[in-house]
């Protein structure tokens, strides 16, 4: 199973290099749409994080606190470590952390969603939210 941050930084860099513009409110619904795809196709969820429904979508809280949910566009991947005020480190991202199969799964949902509309993605989750939340608003628990 791999870690949501690195799908995320994942997702990113994919963007970027396909040169997709990719920002803040999207990620959250591209996340959904990973984590849906590996549960079809795998019958594994892709990252253990729970995804969690709110007023304007869902987010996974991992996400929400290194990228923000804002709609800023998002470019830069690297892992940002404060050991203290004055010791900061920045530790580049490998994708290789994530496998060849999961990339291609991650992959086929970036270029699938390129031209929807954040807004777009979020009607298609709330009308499914119903088959997919639990009671306590969180998906793919």
């Amino acid at each position: 199973m791999n870690k949501v941050l690195d799908v995320a930084r994942y997702i990113i860099k994919y963007s970027n290099e396909k040169d997709y513009y990719i920002y803040g409110l999207k990620l959250y619904p591209l996340l959904y749409f990973v984590q849906a795809s590996f549960v079809l196709k795998t019958g594994n969820l892709c990252f253990k994080e729970p995804i969690i429904k709110t007023s304007y979508g869902c987010i996974v809280e991992e996400v929400a606190k290194e990228f923000g949910v804002g709609g800023y566009s998002l470019y830069n991947t690297d892992e940002v470590i404060v050991k203290d005020f004055w010791d900061i480190e920045r530790k580049h991202f490998d994708e290789n952390c994530i496998s060849e199969r999961d990339r291609k799964l991650i992959q086929e949902i970036v270029d699938g969603t390129r031209d929807y509309f954040v807004s777009q993605l979020f009607m298609i989750i709330n009308s499914t939210e119903k088959e997919l939340f639990d009671g306590d608003d969180i998906i793919f628990k």
